[in-house]
């Protein structure tokens, strides 16, 4: 079956979860169920990140990526990037043959066209060729006041119980541990919006306890999350450079740590919102504050929060983005 539109309209359609949800499964024959669907990434690599799908018995965090043909993978060269490594489903109009990562494992495929419902189509059809100011306007005219505040305050429990499922997700992955659930979290927003499952997995890499013993000394926080983070890997001059690289060979060994399996983003990112400057933020936060998580469960006032958070980075950052 052709697909008379583009890629963009399939993600859109991805995104708002706008087709038929009863049933689903793979082109395996495994139930799916879409838990979340990610979030749209409008830069280098998968169209979505930090999904939560269910295929089968098994729960998968990662990516997913969009394509009209299933052959589009390969036409796009997916199977040679390392950054497609986390794809965790392929999502296609048409499926006619099997994707690969790089590391040569197969990726489950979910063929969207027969759950797509016709009359959608035909409403973006109409909608595109509407020559009004706003094409959707003689739609909203219809909703009444009521129905339009239930749906906004409906958004806004849907986005609270998203939160809470994810939430719920991690502590029941961490064993009921709230400190380490709560420093995931903590991390994973230092990552917003493009680094987000990276932080996640320097987290899991690096346990609270393992930070908690060694908040004195800033530079052995920076050292630990430089190093899982992969920023401590190149042969670079510099006193500082070297303190950290040589902090986070003593503490990889003593911790058998390793480094992080997702790619850093760095493109098209203000120079504050770098993944270096964001580490830099959180090691330093870590180092004057090492107790916020046990804090925070006094429900302190925001004034008294925001102290927490009034400390300046290390002298090496005044002037410079990159290590």
């Amino acid at each position: 079956m052709t697909f008379r539109f583009n890629e963009n309209l399939l993600q859109y359609i991805w995104e708002n979860q706008l087709f038929d949800k009863t049933g689903l499964k793979t082109t395996n024959g495994e139930p799916l169920q879409v838990i979340n669907p990610g979030l749209l990434n409008t830069n280098d690599g998968p169209d979505f990140q930090n999904a939560k799908i269910k295929i089968g018995k098994i729960y998968h965090h990662g990516s997913v990526e969009i394509h009209i043909s299933s052959r589009d993978w390969n036409t796009h060269g997916h199977q040679n990037n390392k950054n497609y490594n986390n794809v965790i489903l392929h999502v296609c109009y048409n499926v006619s043959s099997e994707s690969y990562r790089n590391d040569g494992t197969p990726i489950p495929s979910f063929v969207i066209c027969s759950q797509i419902k016709e009359d959608l189509l035909e409403k973006y059809q109409d909608l595109m060729k509407n020559k009004s100011f706003i094409p959707c306007s003689k739609f909203t005219k219809t909703l009444s006041s009521v129905n339009k505040t239930n749906w906004i305050e409906r958004m806004a429990v849907e986005r609270i119980e998203t939160r809470c499922e994810d939430y719920s997700r991690l502590l029941e992955e961490y064993g009921g541990d709230w400190n380490q659930t709560f420093y995931t979290v903590l991390l994973r927003s230092f990552g917003m919006p493009l680094n987000q499952l990276a932080f996640e997995e320097i987290a899991k890499k690096i346990p609270y306890k393992i930070l908690k013993q060694n908040h004195e000394s800033i530079n052995r926080v920076e050292g630990l999350l430089f190093g899982v983070a992969g920023l401590l890997n190149e042969d670079l001059e510099g006193s500082y450079y070297t303190l950290l690289k040589r902090e986070w060979h003593f503490l990889k060994s003593k911790y058998q740590l390793d480094t992080i399996s997702t790619p850093l983003r760095f493109g098209r990112t203000r120079p504050g919102n770098l993944p270096q400057i964001r580490i830099a933020q959180f090691c330093s936060l870590i180092h004057h504050s090492p107790k916020i998580f046990e804090y925070l469960l006094t429900l302190p006032k925001i004034n008294d929060l925001e102290k927490f958070f009034f400390f300046n980075l290390p002298s090496f950052w005044d002037m410079r983005f990159h290590t």
